[in-house]
């Protein structure tokens, strides 16, 4: 009797132990499930402001580990719980968060370039990487350097650029670009002027110069053989790699405009003597040569320029003073428009440039004998579409 009391009694406390041991596991499980019914797949696509896909960027679920990484079309899908916040994160781009409600199924994220990063992104053969990564001699510029009171963009670059020689041999309006060399004359007699892309696209120093500052993104030179291996043969001599603005996706049109008046004036005057002056130096010169050599002027000539009886006979006159001009006037003017839908981004810009020589105008009829030089680009367009 007491050992069936004392079995009854055992069984009753192992069931009560299992039932309670049990209760934590119910209770796991039925969270597990509710938050399984409360969570959601969020998919989406990650661009940057020009619309490209984003590669290989993070998203994380915040404060945890669990995450994915978009593919090469910049797309992600990923389990999330609601009211959890998604962290997307992408080298060179500032960090976007999102929180997850029970109406959210897609996320279109826009990434933003960082500008504390971008000092330390460098453009390199075909695309660019991080400065810290680069081991050749490149060098890059601001576009807001370029823009000067000159109708040359290849004269800007004097003075601007480490590693590059520049040389303005005519202040000529319309023919004051400059000759520049990147890596110095190779050999004499051969091709010495640097490999110009614009846009991928090679260009010549000529076709450098009709570049409107405005429309300019990024400006660099590569200097060295480990930057220039990409080109070959053909990168010897440097290579400059131009890129111009474009529109940006999902962006509210932008309307800039830029007027500029420059003056423009002889670098030096040189001193010149009056004619009376002139006659008798002359006529010592004559004589310190040979004494008994006749004086080209007579005193009654110099004599008759000094009280200017006539100024055809006897004329006295500063050529220099009534050929040019002291200061002359150059005006330039730019608008661009640019902006993007979720198709196309695009980029609109035209300028014109007027400037004007330092001769005055001492013709007559139709002739001007000064230069005036207008330089007009009517319209240029970049259209992207995605």
């Amino acid at each position: 009797m007491k050992k069936t009391f004392i079995l009854v009694l055992c069984l009753s406390m192992f069931i009560g132990q299992r039932s309670v041991l049990a209760k934590p596991m119910e209770i796991e499980e039925k969270l597990f499930q509710e938050t399984l019914q409360q969570s959601k797949n969020v998919t989406g696509l990650l661009t940057d402001e020009y619309g490209n896909p984003i590669i290989g960027a993070t998203i994380l679920v915040k404060g945890t580990t669990q995450g994915v990484i978009s593919d090469i079309n910049g797309r992600f899908s990923i389990r999330v719980a609601v009211g959890e916040t998604l962290s997307f994160s992408f080298i060179g781009y500032e960090n976007v968060e999102k929180k997850v409600t029970s109406e959210t199924e897609v996320f279109n994220i826009r990434m933003i370039e960082e500008s504390t990063s971008l000092k330390d992104v460098v453009i390199v053969g075909f695309g660019k990487q991080k400065k810290a990564s680069v081991v050749g001699a490149i060098s890059s510029v601001k576009p807001e350097s370029f823009k000067l009171p000159t109708s040359s963009l290849s004269a800007s670059l004097a003075g601007r650029m480490s590693g590059v020689i520049a040389v303005q041999r005519s202040g000529e309006p319309g023919g004051d670009g400059a000759d520049f060399w990147i890596r110095g004359i190779g050999t004499n007699g051969a091709n010495s002027a640097p490999l110009i892309l614009l846009d991928g696209v090679e260009i010549s120093s000529g076709d450098l110069n009709d570049i409107q500052p405005d429309d300019i993104q990024s400006f660099s030179i590569l200097k060295d053989a480990s930057a220039t291996a990409l080109y070959g043969v053909r990168g010897a001599n440097g290579v400059m790699i131009v890129t111009t603005k474009e529109g940006a996706t999902n962006e509210k049109i932008s309307v800039k405009a830029r007027l500029e008046n420059s003056w423009s004036m002889p670098s030096y005057h040189l001193d010149m003597v009056d004619g009376p002056t002139y006659m008798r130096m002359y006529n010592e010169a004559l004589k310190n040569d040979d004494p008994n050599t006749s004086p080209m002027y007579s005193e009654d000539r110099i004599q008759g320029t000094i009280k200017g009886l006539n100024r055809y006979i006897y004329p006295n006159v500063d050529w220099q003073k009534e050929i040019f001009k002291n200061v002359t006037m150059n005006q330039r003017a730019n608008i661009n428009i640019s902006g993007g839908s979720k198709i196309a981004s695009y980029y609109v810009s035209a300028g014109i440039y007027r400037d004007t020589g330092i001769m005055k105008n001492i013709s007559q009829g139709s002739f001007n004998n000064n230069i005036d030089n207008k330089q007009t680009d009517i319209l240029k367009m970049k259209i992207k579409s995605k």
